[in-house]
């Protein structure tokens, strides 16, 4: 029952008694029963205001409760967005240094590539060159050393600078400068 109503019932109680006391004095019952209801509702009255300021003391509580959980709220979420912040920083810093890690392995590969293809090329010269000297006789030394027209020597010295063109276009050229191969002194 709420506290307007006892209050309203309080107030017809003290009407009524008011009333049984002038009208028939000699109706002691009524009165007793005004009487009886008035401490009643007079003890409803007071258990009633005794609930609402538990109630109210309960209501403070949960809003104190309350607003401790937003505040926790509130901090919790600022952290977790600075960490996201910092996780989005990151997870930029190494997709860029993946996609730069990718673009040196994609190279590497295509100079590996390339190394191994003028190394096959390479090691084909070397054969010719070894075939040559293999079949290399006695004739055609002392026809390279003729004095009077030098003709063989000439031959030969121009064969060295081809094979030795052809060994250069094979050089694989890195960041340092390269230096420039001597041709074999072993072939002539």
């Amino acid at each position: 029952m709420s506290f307007r109503n006892a209050c309203i019932l309080m107030t017809t109680a003290i009407s009524v008694m008011a009333g049984v006391a002038r009208a028939d004095s000699t109706d002691a019952k009524a009165l007793a029963k005004a009487q009886f209801m008035l401490r009643q509702l007079s003890g409803e009255r007071d258990a009633l205001q005794s609930e609402n300021a538990k109630l109210k003391a309960e209501l403070e509580a949960l809003k104190a409760k309350s607003d401790g959980a937003q505040r926790k709220s509130r901090e919790t979420t600022t952290a977790l967005s600075g960490r996201l912040e910092e996780t989005q920083a990151l997870l930029d810093r190494t997709l860029a240094e993946k996609g730069q890690l990718e673009q040196t392995a994609t190279e590497r590969g295509q100079q590996l590539e390339q190394c191994a293809t003028k190394n096959a090329r390479l090691h084909e010269l070397n054969s010719e060159l070894l075939q040559r000297y293999a079949d290399k006789g006695v004739f055609d030394a002392l026809v390279q050393r003729e004095p009077l027209t030098g003709l063989k020597q000439v031959e030969l010295e121009n064969r060295v600078q081809d094979l030795q063109d052809k060994l250069d276009e094979q050089r694989v050229v890195t960041g340092q400068t390269s230096q420039a191969v001597t041709p074999p002194e072993a072939a002539q």
